[in-house]
């Protein structure tokens, strides 16, 4: 596929061989901090330093798989990590507000998960959620893919972000940037995909984020927490 930018003819390749699936933030540093479990962490970690502190807060803090960061999104895990249903009621709990003991969760203080899509390439190369990403910012994948806008239209996917627009079939996405564009200024096209293919693998995504959602409802309802259908709304699609 040629493309013409900044006055210059460029060939892009559509990106053939990728993968789409989510993640959520399991940050070590955080659980460290807010249960105090004085596990002593040095920026200078090599990375088998880092991932032997990872195991040894996630199983203090009571999960009992070994857990596998992910390789492209910040302190996150693939939802597939979660497969255990006891793990996952753990994650659950770590991703809400405390609560007083016999008083049910404050709605309004539950925030969607932090985490957000991962497009891993075939060259060990990804987009992946960037900081402030969400769970429930594959929705805005999907708008544009619903709407498929032929100028560029901002996804975000945390700061810095990405633009994305549809040409001949093709869905175009500029580099990530923190930058705020009109949809006619020029962008330099970082990838291309066939639009068709790149739906059928976003909707597979979905389906897996959606199952997600159901197990958390089902996890809370099992263990007789309140509102847990609300609860699985607000983490996943930050609504009720």
């Amino acid at each position: 596929m040629v493309v013409k930018q900044w006055g210059c003819i460029f060939l892009q390749r559509l990106k053939s061989n990728y993968t789409i699936y989510p993640v959520v933030e399991l940050n070590a540093l955080h659980l460290n901090d807010k249960y105090k479990f004085k596990q002593k962490f040095s920026l200078n970690f090599t990375e088998a330093e880092r991932t032997k502190f990872n195991n040894k807060i996630f199983k203090k803090a009571g999960f009992k798989k070994t857990l596998q960061m992910d390789a492209y999104a910040y302190y996150s895990i693939p939802i597939s990590e979660l497969s255990d249903d006891k793990d996952l009621l753990t994650f659950i709990l770590h991703s809400l507000p405390k609560r007083k003991k016999k008083k049910n969760f404050d709605l309004e203080k539950i925030p969607a998960l932090i985490g957000g899509i991962v497009i891993e390439f075939d060259d060990n190369t990804a987009i992946a959620p960037q900081c402030c990403g969400e769970i429930y910012n594959y929705q805005h994948w999907k708008e544009v893919l619903d709407k498929q806008p032929q100028e560029w239209t901002e996804i975000w996917i945390g700061h810095p972000w990405i633009y994305a627009r549809v040409q001949n079939n093709t869905l175009e996405l500029s580099e990530i940037m923190e930058a705020t564009l009109s949809p006619q200024q020029d962008r330099a096209i970082k990838y291309t995909f066939d639009l068709n293919t790149f739906i059928q693998k976003l909707n597979l995504c979905i389906q897996e984020i959606k199952a997600f959602k159901k197990r958390i409802y089902k996890t809370l309802k099992k263990h007789q927490y309140p509102y847990p259908r609300k609860i699985a709304n607000l983490l996943i699609d930050n609504t009720l």
